[in-house]
């Protein structure tokens, strides 16, 4: 059996985390062996001027897998024997020559808003500038306080919180509560809401988190998924001990209803699914589909295979036009 096992993931500081994470996990439960990091560049990385939803309709310089490819070739290429992704990131088609060997604990999968003014999205002043890329934020946002101004961010997550933090006309930011608690910027132990005291005299943050029935976060976010390749039995069952079933049920049953719907990183598609101690299924969803907004949710009935139960709430979003215009 080999010794040497190298991790492949992207360079930001939320992307190396959560592949510290998963590498201290390993060395914990194998420590005969060597686990090392292997970053790379991806293409979303690389085009931090073009907002995400136009890179990922634009093949030649992005596409589908923005933030996946150049780690997957590694994987296929042999450099790399296990990638480290965020499980909203990867695309719903995989590839036949890799797999998911892991799904570990899921964080908190809600969004937060971090702002100049404690409070939350209510004590926002009329007409304030909230930065977010997201389709699926923007189009939720807007049904919440349809006088707000969005403006198109890029970057990593304390790029975004210094420009906040900085740009006097920035009210606040949209940011997934897993990555704030992952860099430690949140203590997840303690209830919303959260301040966050930047250095060199710039302005206190103020982390409120949205309820589901405010919005709800994109499919998967807050979970991790541990990619080998498909033949590689070692590296799959060094990655099995780490995995958690209700994470992977969850993150699936969501990513199944963006695959229902053919969607990828442009759709403003929220969703949640939740589990119940006695096995019961609700998963909760928002699609905007440029024109009208429909939020809908649906409890799994356990005589109906799953597949089933999430395509009847793909229909219902698909053909049914919302009361809230956005």
């Amino acid at each position: 059996m080999r010794k040497n096992f190298r991790i492949a993931t992207r360079e930001s500081a939320l992307a190396l985390a959560q592949a510290e994470a998963v590498r201290n996990a390993l060395a914990a439960s194998q420590p005969q062996l060597q686990f090392e990091l292997l970053t790379l560049k991806t293409s979303g990385d690389a085009h931090l001027d073009i907002p995400l939803a136009k890179l990922g309709r634009a093949p030649e310089i992005g596409g589908k897998g923005l933030f996946t490819k150049e780690i997957e070739a590694a994987l296929l290429d042999g450099s790399a024997d296990f990638a480290v992704h965020s499980m909203k990131d990867l695309p719903v088609e995989h590839h036949p020559a890799l797999i998911v060997a892991a799904v570990p604990s899921r964080e908190d999968p809600a969004d937060c808003l971090v702002s100049k003014y404690p409070g939350g999205w209510r004590a926002l002043p009329e007409n304030a500038v909230v930065a977010t890329g997201s389709p699926r934020r923007k189009a939720q946002l807007s049904v919440l306080r349809p006088d707000l101004l969005v403006r198109e961010i890029r970057g990593n997550v304390p790029t975004r919180l210094n420009k906040v933090s900085e740009d006097n006309d920035l009210a606040a930011t949209i940011l997934a509560r897993a990555g704030l608690a992952r860099l430690g910027l949140i203590n997840p132990a303690k209830e919303a809401p959260w301040v966050i005291e930047p250095h060199d005299g710039k302005a206190t943050l103020f982390v409120t988190k949205f309820l589901p029935t405010e919005m709800l976060p994109a499919p998967g976010q807050g979970a991790i998924a541990i990619q080998c390749r498909a033949d590689d039995n070692v590296a799959f069952s060094l990655a099995t001990p780490l995995h958690d079933a209700r994470s992977e049920i969850t993150s699936s049953l969501e990513r199944e209803l963006l695959a229902a719907l053919g969607g990828g990183c442009h759709m403003a598609l929220g969703a949640q699914a939740e589990l119940g101690e006695n096995g019961q299924i609700c998963l909760s969803a928002f699609l905007y589909d440029g024109a009208h907004s429909k939020r809908d949710v649906l409890e799994w009935i356990d005589t109906e295979p799953k597949s089933d139960f999430v395509l009847r709430l793909a229909t219902n979003l698909r053909n049914t036009k919302g009361s809230a215009d956005v």
